[in-house]
C-alpha cells in the first residue's frame, strides 16, 4: 500500500455520473502517469436536478440552466448561458468543504496537495 501525496478531484460533465467519469479515467491515469498509484482520485457527484431550459427534465447537474444558447434551438454558442447562481454557490461551498476536509484527514490541512479537474460543465464548477 502507498502512502497518498495528493489527491486529485473530478467534477463529471452535464447529465453524466461520477461512477461513469470514475470507468472512463481510472484506468487510463493510472496506465499512462508515472506515479499515479501515489494518488487518491475522488469523482464528485453532481445533484440530480430539474433543468429549466429543457422543460423541467432531471439532470446529473452542478447547477440549473435557464437558457440553451448553444443548443438545438438557439445555435449562438458564442453566448454564457444563464445559469441557477445559487446553485453555483451551493455547490462551491459543497466541493469547498470536501476538499478542506481531505487536506485535513491525509496533509495536515496542505490545499496544495490538492488538484481540481472537471469534463465540460465539470470544468467550469472547477
Amino acid at each position: 500500500i502507498h502512502k497518498a501525496i495528493g489527491s486529485v478531484f473530478f467534477l463529471h460533465g452535464f447529465g453524466l455520473s461520477a461512477k461513469l467519469q470514475a470507468a472512463k479515467w481510472s484506468m487510463r491515469i493510472r496506465k499512462r502517469v508515472k506515479g499515479s498509484e501515489n494518488l487518491r482520485f475522488i469523482f464528485l457527484q453532481a445533484p440530480r436536478r430539474s433543468i429549466t431550459c429543457y422543460g423541467g427534465i432531471i439532470k446529473n447537474s452542478w447547477h440549473d440552466y435557464f437558457s440553451d444558447f448553444g443548443g438545438n434551438k438557439e445555435k449562438r454558442p458564442q453566448l454564457e448561458e444563464t445559469i441557477d447562481v445559487r446553485h453555483l454557490q451551493q455547490v462551491r461551498t459543497k466541493i469547498h468543504s470536501i476538499i478542506l476536509q481531505e487536506a485535513e484527514q491525509f496533509y495536515q490541512n496542505d490545499t496544495s496537495k490538492i488538484a481540481l479537474f472537471g469534463d465540460s460543465q465539470g470544468g467550469c464548477i472547477a
